[in-house]
């Protein structure tokens, strides 16, 4: 029995996220399938996390078991054959038999791209995120730097009274390219779409409609309401998943 690790990348404009759902064309239900396809057998994929509807991803991780002894390469070449355009498998490997892509210490980290002039080129509709008002750049750093450590996220996700809000987000950083805002969050774990809301506070926070001070208590509060706007998933892409 081997452990195989896939890296795969996808444009999810055009999937119901990565999680199978019934009648959805899922990510996992479409690799899944190549998988089956290829091994004969039905498989159980794991995966370092899930991205929803139109979130993209450059770098996701999963893993499965299976009765052959192929070297990784023949996975590689055989499964990219069984995959559609907007899925791609980037590399496989043979994993030690314990790897677990999920449960394996990692650290993610998301990109959201916001295109704050006047429009969105037709080319980049499904990958950026317009926002036209006027932002300032220091209100907008300072939002997230504020972000950054440990606290309670429970206004930066979808409310769950049953799951704990509290989380540890590493590093969150803003670059201007002209018009352009590239934000990048990494930790090793995110809530039920913390990324996208802690967007939308920033971006709040940036055109002064959202005060650093509420920002700041509402992260101290494990049963706040959302304070922010979720930011479209289109903005959004799993960029790259680091095992420690």
């Amino acid at each position: 029995m081997q452990n195989i690790m896939l890296r795969i990348a996808y444009d999810g404009t055009a999937f119901a996220g990565y999680q199978e759902q019934e009648n959805c064309r899922t990510v996992a239900g479409v690799l899944r399938g190549a998988v089956e396809t290829l091994t004969g057998r039905s498989t159980r994929l794991i995966a370092a996390g899930r991205t929803d509807a139109g979130v993209h991803a450059e770098d996701q991780v999963v893993n499965f078991l299976t009765h052959l002894d192929w070297p990784a390469d023949a996975f590689l070449y055989q499964l990219r054959c069984l995959l559609p355009d907007d899925l791609l498998l980037r590399s496989a490997q043979v994993a030690i038999p314990s790897f677990h892509a999920r449960f394996a210490p990692h650290k993610s980290t998301y990109r959201y791209v916001v295109e704050n002039g006047p429009y969105v080129l037709p080319t980049e509709r499904h990958t950026v995120f317009s926002y036209t008002f006027p932002l300032n750049d220091a209100l907008i750093l300072e939002a997230a730097r504020r972000l950054e450590g440990t606290h309670q996220f429970a206004a930066f996700s979808v409310p769950d009274p049953y799951r704990n809000s509290q989380r540890t987000v590493d590093a969150v950083t803003i670059e201007r390219q002209a018009t352009r805002l590239i934000l990048r969050f990494t930790a090793d774990g995110f809530l039920h779409r913390q990324v996208r809301f802690m967007t939308g506070a920033i971006l709040l926070a940036g055109r002064g409609a959202l005060d650093l001070c509420t920002l700041s208590a509402a992260l101290e509060d494990p049963n706040a309401k959302p304070i922010a706007f979720c930011a479209d998933a289109k903005g959004l892409v799993l960029e790259k998943i680091a095992y420690q």
